[in-house]
């Protein structure tokens, strides 16, 4: 659960997080009470579950038996015989070797379930099922912030005060981060000071109005002190003046209209608590005398020491350590402290126009309402200054997104700096645990950033790629075992490794977006590689798209950038391994095409650039005279829409892209196997019976039992097949890793069902219902197959049970055909078309054997006009063992 500040003060003021003490319900105590939860790792900072532990301590002087008791909030019971020895801590984790490998420390028991992050209720229970020890801890004030994910552990300060009060835990401040196993770093006795609220007269002052803060201090007879600044300047310290009980109170001095504010209230006692905490993630509140600027888009107020601000750009610009300085800033009416600035980039970190990273305290999240849609805890403040047009990045980020890749939020924005002018910059999202948690690459699988040179066996592979999440990847060997093949394998060899390994249709997608971006600094960086945990395969994101629509330097790129694994390019040898497979490149010239048709209609991209930039042209202005640019805002904006149309022409005057896709190609539903046949190995064929033309099925969608969105990239050559999976790795064990799956399906596909196959319009394509009367029932180990794809896939008669063959190209055929003709009273039948090859017996109904017919034209049964006539036939093309085929 995160909540800002100004959302947490006023819940604090109405009662809602903080009570006093003595209204607290009191953790229940039962004998023996020494006997408590005095350290919780909830949220470890490797966001690895395994990572955490719940430690328990006897405080008293004699050993208590634990037989029986029983932890909840996860699941733990103490077997016969445990007991805890005076002064002992013992720990219980989700897994013993990992809190040995991690801590150093030896656990007597492991639980399962996990520790929420966001807050859990916490109980120890004897054996009778009486309460020891009761809390629920929670991730946001008056709980210590630090503990959420920033490393130290959850500790209990004193064993004589409630032990259920917030204000009597604290974040560990061990230099480890936790005291596992051992005294708790804040160990204490008494009752730690508790402030059960703060307010302020108002947080958005008018120039020249004074602020008054009271607050609610419970258990300090002496008065608490208030520490305040303006604009990041030194504090002044005074103390607060009673207001009657255990109210204080001061006002702090009126303010001009642009100045930050900022407070902070110390105690004293058995613990230094203050507001905000200790621990908390920020160190002071800051009140905003709000100021008007002139823009017509948001604006950002900074503040920041102006020493650090000049060291920053001087002394650590280039610097590698990613040291930071602390800033203040005001956004849609937003305050935040102790935020963390540095200047970010590689080599636009030589610009004279620099952009910064910033990276927010911890659960002190940036809403911005309306321009976000989920609240951020980091962003860059992003300069572009090679980009006269200030909008080439979010229009390529927008391009991509319409394919249906994955993209940061974005929007312009004025900055102010200490109160004067800083520049026209964009608020950008980075690739941070909370876009990776949005996108499924935090815990999904391994996420790595890609470095200049990432292909190259020249460099170790840790100066080459950086991971960002997933499961610690000791040496980087998850990355070497993709990196290394694709570098080493050539020909057919280099092929299978990217039929078994890469999701092939995302990678195309990500080719042609990069294509039409005209990314060409993509060659050789600016992209993340992200493996599947679910389908253990490869793909890229696009990064830094700074380089796009005809800005900057063609960064080995000598071609026309048709694909991004041209002859004679720089290129990133996972496209070279795509693009080097005859069939994959031909996939991808119809999604090019496809993407272009869908993106080059006149003026859309214009309109998409302007839409951007509504409202920026007078903070541009100011921009360019800041940072001496070059060139009007309308003279960039025509340039931009000049390679626009070059971008367009180009791609369309390239022989190889081919013609525009009919706009309802024909897909058949060709093969199916269920749930019934295979649990796990489950999918359906898709076929284009089209001798010519490849069809684009991004966004067509398959509904059922199975349901699936086909993602962008899925692409069908003519007279092939393509595969929609539910589970790819048991699929491609099932049946190697020759077919091409083209996505993933949901559900489960049972023995009968309705399949529908819909185009990215909406409009049907194939509906199959399957598995009723009339139709073939596969035994263990078969599938539905469509016997002759050239004829309707509507009739049973055009199926059979056989051995699956996903991915193979059907070849029309010819069923048996039967007809019945009355000549007198006698019946004639007559055959044709596809044979038995080992028999074909002709049979009347319901089922009486009349003849043996193989290799027959035709058979007379005398006197037989009035019965009705099957034929069951063996051999190759039929279903086994036999398929009936009715006299019609």
């Amino acid at each position: 659960m995160r909540r800002t500040s100004h959302g947490l003060r006023a819940l604090m003021a109405a009662g809602a997080i903080l009570g006093t003490v003595g209204a607290a319900a009191p953790a229940a105590q039962a004998a023996p009470a020494d006997v408590m939860v005095s350290e919780i790792m909830f949220n470890p900072e490797s966001d690895i579950d395994a990572d955490e532990f719940v430690e328990l301590w006897n405080s008293g002087t004699t050993a208590v038996d634990v037989s029986g008791w029983c932890l909840s909030g996860v699941t733990f019971c103490f077997p016969a015989g445990s007991s805890i020895a005076a002064g002992r801590y013992v720990v219980l984790s989700p897994d013993a070797a990992r809190t040995q490998a991690t801590y150093g420390a030896t656990t007597v028991g492991t639980y399962t379930g996990s520790l929420k992050n966001s807050g859990e209720a916490i109980t120890l229970k004897d054996a009778a099922g009486a309460t020891i020890h009761a809390f629920s801890y929670l991730d946001v004030h008056p709980w210590p912030i630090m503990a959420d994910g920033q490393g130290p552990s959850l500790e209990l300060i004193s064993r004589t005060a409630d032990r259920g009060n917030p204000w009597n835990w604290a974040a560990s401040q061990a230099a480890s981060g936790t005291t596992i196993g051992a005294v708790n770093s804040v160990n204490r006795t008494g009752t730690p000071v508790q402030i059960a609220s703060v307010t302020e007269t108002t947080q958005r002052p008018a120039a020249g109005q004074a602020v008054t803060v009271t607050a609610d201090v419970i258990g300090q007879a002496t008065a608490p002190t208030i520490s305040y600044r303006t604009n990041m300047g030194a504090f002044t310290t005074v103390p607060m003046t009673s207001a009657g009980g255990t109210l204080w109170t001061r006002t702090l001095p009126a303010q001009v209209a642009g100045t930050m504010l900022e407070y902070r209230i110390q105690t004293a006692g058995v613990f230094p608590n203050g507001y905000p905490r200790v621990d908390d993630s920020w160190h002071t509140i800051g009140i905003w005398y709000p100021r008007t600027v002139a823009s017509g888009i948001p604006v950002f107020e900074w503040f920041i020491a102006p020493a650090d601000y000049t060291s920053m750009i001087t002394t650590y610009l280039f610097d590698d350590t990613d040291f930071t300085f602390e800033s203040v800033m005001v956004f849609d009416d937003e305050v935040f402290t102790n935020a963390r600035v540095r200047v970010r980039g590689k080599n636009s970190r030589n610009d004279p126009k620099v952009s910064f990273k910033w990276e927010l305290p911890q659960n002190h999240d940036l809403t911005t309402a309306g321009r976000l849609v989920e609240p951020i805890d980091e962003f860059a403040m992003q300069a572009d200054w090679s980009d006269r047009t200030y909008a080439r990045s979010m229009l390529s980020f927008r391009v991509g997104a319409f394919a249906g890749l994955p993209r940061p939020q974005r929007f312009a924005m004025h900055v102010q700096r200490n109160g004067q002018f800083q520049g026209l910059y964009s608020m950008m999202e980075t690739y941070d645990k909370t876009w990776r948690e949005r996108y499924g690459y935090q815990t999904g699988g391994y996420f790595y950033s890609a470095d200049t040179g990432a292909w190259s066996a020249n460099r170790s592979l840790d100066k080459r790629w950086e991971q960002k999440a997933g499961l610690p990847d000791e040496n980087l060997a998850i990355l070497g075992s993709m990196v290394n093949p694709v570098i080493q394998l050539t020909g057919a060899a280099r092929e299978a490794y990217v039929r078994a390994n890469f999701d092939v249709p995302e990678l195309i997608n990500y080719a042609a977006v990069a294509v039409i971006n005209n990314h060409i600094d993509s060659s050789s960086k600016n992209y993340y590689a992200f493996r599947s945990d679910a389908t253990g395969r490869w793909t890229l994101v696009p990064w830094d798209l700074d380089h796009t629509w005809g800005n900057g330097c063609n960064c080995g790129v000598v071609s026309n950038f048709m694909t991004p694994a041209e002859p004679g390019d720089k290129v990133n040898e996972m496209m070279e391994a795509i693009m080097e497979v005859p069939a994959f490149k031909s996939m991808y010239f119809r999604r090019l095409r496809a993407l272009s048709d869908a993106l080059f209609l006149p003026g859309q991209l214009e309109g998409w650039y302007d839409e951007s930039l509504a409202g920026t042209q007078s903070t541009a202005v100011l921009d360019k005279a800041r940072w001496a640019f070059c060139c009007t805002t309308a003279f960039d904006r025509t340039q931009l829409f000049g390679y626009i149309a070059a971008r367009r022409a180009t791609i369309y005057g390239d022989a190889r892209l081919p013609a525009a896709q009919t706009a309802n190609p024909t897909v058949t539903i060709s093969e199916v196997l269920t749930g019934v046949a295979n649990a796990s190995a489950q999918f359906v064929e898709l076929y284009n019976p089209s001798a010519t033309e490849s069809v684009d099925l991004s966004g067509w969608t398959l509904a059922g039992a199975g349901t699936a969105t086909l993602q962008g990239g899925a692409v069908l050559l003519p007279r092939s097949s393509v595969i929609v999976a539910l589970d790819d790795p048991a699929f491609r064990t099932a049946f190697t890793a020759t077919p091409f799956v083209a996505d993933r399906f949901t559900g489960s596909l049972p023995a009968a069902g309705v399949l529908t196959l819909a185009r990215a319009n909406g409009s049907i394509a194939d509906v199959v219902d399957y598995g009723g009367a009339g139709w073939p029932v596969p035994t263990a180990g078969q599938s539905l197959q469509v016997i002759d794809p050239a004829a309707s896939n509507d009739a049973p008669t055009n199926w059979r049970a056989t051995t699956p063959s996903p991915g193979g190209v059907a070849a029309p055929v010819n069923t048996l055909v039967c007809t019945k003709a009355v000549v007198g009273a006698n019946a004639v039948l007559s055959f044709s078309g596809l044979r038995g090859t080992i028999s074909e017996q002709l049979r009347r109904r319901p089922d009486t054997w009349v003849a043996t017919t193989t290799g027959a034209s035709g058979f007379t049964v005398v006197n037989g006009g009035a019965a009705d006539y099957f034929v069951r036939v063996r051999g190759t093309g039929f279903a086994s063992p036999y398929q009936d085929v009715s006299c019609t």
